[in-house]
């Protein structure tokens, strides 16, 4: 059967007129049609024209609209638009909200500055991943070099504001925060040993030995401590004391511990008893007043972390002739250590220093389980 010349010709139209990338005019089923992207919808839509020429003209519109969005989306710069998401961010807790202000205005905002939102590639945030994880100074001064797990928070805002301004029609195509390659966190846990922990304590100043031997003999997080209050404190009866545990100081104040695994009571020996209240009978009338196990030096409220740090604990650290980094957040996992070590039952393990279940606790520190050198060692305190 000879093919229909008309057929043909049409073909042959169709395919000179199709640029690629760029829209095109097509001739489909009897009618005529106009082809192209419409962000942010990236697949193509067939719009169906009424004749050649009124495809062609919505061609020409649809070139002049591309140029003027090209235009309309260099105008929308990363920092302004950050700032703006930041404080549309009303469904997360107020700690998260400074988290994420903190992350953007030292981090995010300093590097990406004024880059438009549209042209912000998967190159753009590696370089800036790569450059963190090396320490690079982006402003005066030396930067430290930052933990993967600590780059990766990063990438996680970063990626909330371009899928946010993607909504907002401001950039289209894939997210290039969501694709970055991130080496596996070098961070290994540390575990003192029974000397290092009795060196620590030694050599902390005594208004802070108190807090110290708490978050080793019972794992609190250091929120957890500096929330303690001393109603906190529970006498049943002769020989039976008792620590609740139900909130956290964090940095916009007092709230629920991180789970609600996290809310519980804690029984505590009649010696540990006996220096809480050496330890509260120490303080001034101020400190006093204030409710607070662990108030701050002047009694006005919470002790300070940032200070505690950076005055007690790293200066206590080095005196003690520890060596290697050692966190705050260690000493927690040095009391699950200790619990290994005296073969206490995973279920109370997690009990003690709230986790979710007792199959976290065995995954978390598997290898102190299945080690058999792990340290051993006496509860501290217990003469």
């Amino acid at each position: 059967m000879a093919s229909d010349p008309v057929r043909k010709k049409r073909k042959k139209e169709t395919k000179r007129r199709r640029k690629k990338g760029t829209g095109s005019v097509q001739f489909k089923n009897g009618g005529w049609y106009f082809v192209a992207e419409f962000p942010p919808n990236p697949k193509k839509q067939w719009i169906w024209c009424a004749d050649e020429a009124e495809a062609e003209e919505m061609g020409r519109q649809y070139h002049r609209d591309r140029g003027t969005a090209a235009a309309r989306l260099a105008m929308h710069p990363f920092t302004p638009y950050a700032e703006q998401w930041l404080e549309r961010q009303r469904s997360v807790s107020r700690s998260t909200q400074v988290s994420y202000g903190t992350i953007l205005r030292r981090h995010l905002m300093v590097y990406f500055a004024d880059e438009p939102l549209a042209t912000i590639t998967h190159a753009h945030v590696q370089r800036y991943t790569d450059l963190k994880l090396e320490g690079f100074a982006y402003k005066k001064g030396d930067q430290p070099v930052y933990q993967p797990n600590t780059v990766r928070n990063h990438l996680v805002v970063l990626a909330a504001i371009l899928k946010a301004a993607e909504r907002d029609g401001l950039r289209h195509g894939p997210n290039p925060a969501l694709d970055v390659k991130l080496p596996d966190p070098a961070f290994v846990p540390r575990y003192l040993t029974q000397d290092e922990c009795d060196r620590l304590v030694a050599a902390t100043p005594p208004e802070h030995q108190m807090l110290v031997q708490t978050l080793v003999q019972l794992g609190l997080r250091l929120g957890e401590a500096q929330a303690l209050t001393w109603a906190d404190v529970l006498t049943r009866r002769p020989g039976d004391h008792r620590l609740r545990i139900n909130k956290a100081m964090t940095s916009t104040g007092l709230k629920a511990p991180k789970s609600k695994y996290g809310v519980r009571t804690l029984g505590i020996s009649d010696e540990f008893h006996r220096r809480l209240r050496a330890h509260q009978a120490s303080l001034s009338d101020e400190q006093r007043a204030s409710g607070l196990v662990f108030p701050s030096t002047t009694g006005n409220g919470p002790l300070d972390r940032d200070n505690f740090r950076r005055r007690v604990f790293a200066p206590s650290v080095r005196l003690a002739g520890i060596e290697g980094r050692v966190r705050i957040h260690d000493l927690r996992h040095t009391c699950v250590a200790l619990m290994i070590a005296d073969n206490v039952h995973p279920k109370n393990i997690q009990r003690v220093v709230g986790h979710a279940s007792a199959g976290f606790t065995l995954n978390a520190y598997a290898q102190l389980f299945e080690d058999d050198s792990v340290i051993r060692a006496d509860r501290l305190g217990d003469d």
